[in-house]
């Protein structure tokens, strides 16, 4: 019987099958193993410059800025046939729900309620 001790390997894991998919890293993004999902699989946090932002990864944080409606994101990844997941963050005194996401060849339109009073952090979700 050998003498090592099994223990799980750090990083990021499925949580149904326990499978080590991918890393976090120094600076607190979390990286997925492209061979198995791909390229742009990691996630990238842009809210903190509000307004329009090019991130081509499937997962994200952007912001709607203060005085705006909707944010633009391009992204290679998307298409017109694209699912786009996008979920309020942070709380604004007006912008309370996103109305919609809308998919286009390259990118996509987040749009909310209202103008925003304050940047308004929205997390998404592409399903290419």
């Amino acid at each position: 019987m050998s003498a090592y001790k099994i223990s799980p390997v750090a990083g990021l894991h499925d949580p149904i099958t326990g499978a080590l998919v991918g890393f976090l890293g120094a600076d607190n993004n979390e990286y997925l193993f492209p061979d198995l999902y791909g390229p742009g699989s990691g996630f990238v946090d842009a809210s903190a410059t509000p307004g329009a932002a090019t991130l081509n990864t499937v997962r994200g944080n952007v912001a709607i800025a203060a005085g705006a409606s909707s944010v633009v994101i391009t992204n290679a990844l998307c298409k017109t046939t694209s699912t786009v997941f996008a979920v309020l963050q942070s709380a604004d005194a007006t912008l309370t729900q996103i109305l919609r996401v809308v998919p286009g060849n390259g990118s996509f339109t987040i749009t909310g309620n209202a103008n925003a009073t304050a940047a308004a952090t929205v997390g998404f979700l592409l399903e290419k």
